[in-house]
């Protein structure tokens, strides 16, 4: 029997062993060579890793990388989805105007079920985000909200729901996908900041907006135009503002990868299932 590859990770900080991520990471190794092999497995592993833990890449050891080769260790989740990515899904654009007439009929019921989409619990020290915090002046309405279909919300805006199940949703269970309207005040700033994974496409659907409201991914800036969907990879750091004096709307969902294959995602889900084992352990 071969022993198990032993993922080492140092910190960067101080040069000490984390015992416990080489602990998580050797086990997540081993069980997904079990169910789609060895290396499979190394390539899942040293693609995560490189994305969500980048000072710990060069502290891979026991031949992983080696054995895997750089452009293969890059298939999986490395910059596969453009800055900006027009769709040309002709239905989105259709069935604009009735997701839109939902949403208006929603801000004028008097109680649209908003809710802060920045919600950060007691005691967290000063940021970025303080700003927003516990703050309507950017808020949302979640139809799905990890991995869950928010059945109220819903019910409020079922056409929207039926269009947005038709969409190749990520589905990641307690994780994605996360489908909501979201709603920036006249006037009002989304800071810089990344998202956490690129095995998912960020979709945006303007719904209304006024001029002066624009987005920028990386070093590209553009303006919403309703009707007009376009995806983005969210883990290139973004931003939005409403230089205008009305509130600007917008459907978001996110979907997978398109560059990712059936086997891909079922790697993906599988390890992050696996990560929710161990928590429980």
């Amino acid at each position: 029997m071969s022993k198990p590859v032993q993922v080492n990770l140092i910190g960067a900080k101080n040069g000490a062993v984390d015992v416990n991520r080489r602990k998580i990471w050797t086990r997540m190794y081993d069980q997904l060579a079990q169910d789609f092999g060895k290396a499979e497995a190394r390539r899942l592993i040293v693609a995560d890793l490189r994305k969500m833990e980048p000072d710990a890449y060069d502290f891979i050891r026991s031949g992983i990388v080696d054995q895997v080769g750089e452009e293969r260790t890059d298939a999986v989740m490395h910059i596969l989805v453009p800055i900006f990515l027009t769709t040309r899904n002709p239905d989105a654009r259709m069935k604009t105007p009735t997701i839109k007439a939902e949403l208006i009929e929603l801000l004028s019921s008097g109680d649209a079920g908003l809710s802060p989409y920045v919600e950060m619990p007691p005691g967290t020290p000063e940021n970025k985000w303080s700003g927003l915090n516990n703050n309507k002046a950017w808020s949302a309405l979640h139809l799905w909200r990890d991995g869950v279909r928010v059945e109220e919300a819903c019910a409020r805006a079922p056409k929207t729901a039926k269009i947005v199940e038709k969409f190749p949703l990520v589905g990641i269970p307690n994780r994605t996908p996360t489908v909501f309207f979201s709603i920036l005040e006249a006037g009002k700033h989304i800071p810089p900041h990344t998202g956490v994974t690129n095995t998912r496409a960020i979709i945006h659907l303007p719904l209304i907006v006024p001029p002066g409201c624009a987005f920028r991914v990386g070093g590209e800036t553009r303006e919403w135009r309703e009707g007009e969907a376009f995806a983005f990879d969210d883990t290139i750091e973004h931003e939005a503002w409403n230089r205008s004096d009305q509130d600007r709307a917008v459907l978001i969902l996110d979907c997978w990868n398109p560059h990712l294959s059936d086997h891909e995602r079922a790697m993906i889900c599988r390890m992050f299932s696996i990560a929710d084992e161990q928590k429980k352990a």
